[in-house]
């Protein structure tokens, strides 16, 4: 159904007490640099579960609340600097849109969600570029509440915004226990991660502008059990895949056999494939770092492009999984100290922009995976209990890129799928797709 939303008001939300001056900026470590401008949206919706708790009420604790964390959080009420070298905490603050959704109740919208129709619950109009995190509040006619956020990539990855949105919900909450226990967020990595002076601040990720589209499939602890049990059956030895990795293999495995199949720009057969796989570091360096260290701490695994380093169609699942899981191994303690040192990172960066070349020019197909399993999203209770259901919502302007969440139980992963419209027409319309979520168009 389409909804009728109102912003009912707009406001900029200052940390509770100024950002000291010798805290005044943040270099960007290289990986910083190398982050895209770009927003990444998640939505969590709450049911009133507190009936004598009118909105009015919740909304103005959420801001309240918001003003005390931003203290901690200061990086989120600045900007970004013109020469992508530094992050302002200038105090400027993060805008905060109210608004109401008059025409239905939230549970209509949980159980037949349209993902572009939610992208009215997320402060879409006001990503300028410099802004590090944005916020919409919007109530529903039953009394339910959606969270949408925006935040900036250049400040921070999915373990940042976890760890922020689970500090700001225990103030909201005023959990004393949580806070005192809470350690203070750790900023600028630039002594682990020596930035650059000409690095180019990247914006596009569909330079092409082609029209896509984005579906929902949800896999329940069942049927990944099923897909997990495949692998070992045409490869031995058996060794049972992690779930986000057996979700992922189905995917790819579905999304190269609706490809259009093109022949490369560079030779008479049939365009090689890539995956690119996002890693979280912190727990992968020597030693670990823990989830308090908030910023971009996070790369993209690159493989080498060649034909030898390239899978197709015909590729079975645990091919997939096999090569997805080597390609997560090599980025260990000892790689990332090379990525450390510098030389390793240019070497990065300059596979990277050949990569980039390359997929421009039509001489190799790129897919992206992205996992937010495991991080307590569905742990961000505001006062009001868990989330009933969270999303990183439609508005990715990202070609052939599998997001995955957890659901709500804990047990199951949701897929956000974005391709071509064309390519998504035909991958939903496969017959392993129609078979377990009928979604034939």
């Amino acid at each position: 159904m389409n909804l009728n939303v109102e912003i009912t008001s707009r406001d900029t939300i200052k940390p509770s007490y100024p950002t000291q001056p010798h805290l005044s900026h943040i270099n960007l470590s290289l990986i910083d640099q190398f982050s895209l401008n770009a927003y990444v949206p998640l939505l969590l919706f709450y049911s009133n579960s507190n009936a004598t708790s009118n909105p009015t009420t919740k909304i103005q604790s959420l801001i309240n609340s918001l003003s005390k964390a931003l203290t901690k959080f200061y990086p989120l009420a600045g900007t970004i600097s013109g020469d992508n070298l530094t992050i302002e905490c200038n105090d400027r603050g993060v805008l905060v849109l109210v608004a109401r959704v008059t025409n239905c109740h939230l549970s209509q919208v949980l159980s037949c969600p349209d993902l572009e129709q939610l992208d009215q619950l997320l402060p879409t109009k006001e990503r300028d570029g410099k802004s590090l995190f944005l916020i919409q509040i919007s109530s529903f006619v039953c009394g339910g509440m959606a969270v949408g956020v925006y935040i900036n990539h250049k400040i921070g990855d999915a373990s940042s915004l976890s760890f922020f949105l689970n500090n700001w919900a225990s103030i909201a909450r005023a959990d004393e226990v949580v806070i005192e226990g809470t350690e203070s967020p750790v900023y600028g990595f630039e002594y682990l991660f020596q930035r650059g002076q000409q690095v180019p601040m990247l914006t596009g990720v569909n330079e092409m502008r082609e029209r896509l589209a984005s579906r929902k499939f949800v896999f329940d602890s069942s049927t990944i059990a099923a897909l997990q049990a495949k692998h070992g059956i045409d490869k031995a030895p058996a060794k049972s895949p992690s779930r986000v990795m057996a979700v992922t293999a189905f995917l790819w495995r579905i999304a190269m056999n609706t490809e259009e199949k093109q022949k490369s720009s560079i030779s008479n057969s049939i365009m090689p494939t890539f995956m690119e796989i996002s890693i979280n570091l912190r727990g992968r360096m020597d030693p670990p770092l823990s989830d308090h260290h908030f910023g971009n701490l996070s790369v993209v695994t690159t493989t080498p492009i060649s034909n030898s380093t390239a899978v197709s169609s015909g590729s079975t699942e645990s091919e997939l999984v096999e090569h997805m899981e080597g390609l997560v191994r090599g980025i260990d303690s000892d790689y990332i100290k090379r990525l450390q040192s510098g030389d390793e990172y240019l070497v990065l960066i300059q596979s990277m922009a050949k990569a980039e070349e390359m997929f421009a020019r039509g001489a190799a197909t790129r897919y992206t995976m992205s996992s937010w399993c495991g991080f307590p999203l569905y742990g961000v209770d505001f006062g009001w209990g868990r989330p009933l259901w969270l999303t990183l919502s439609a508005v990715l302007d990202y070609k052939n890129l599998f997001l995955l969440t957890d659901t709500s139980c804990g047990e199951g992963v949701e897929a956000l799928v974005v391709l071509s419209e064309e390519h998504m027409e035909r991958f939903v319309n496969y017959p392993e797709i129609v078979a377990l979520f009928g979604l034939k168009d």
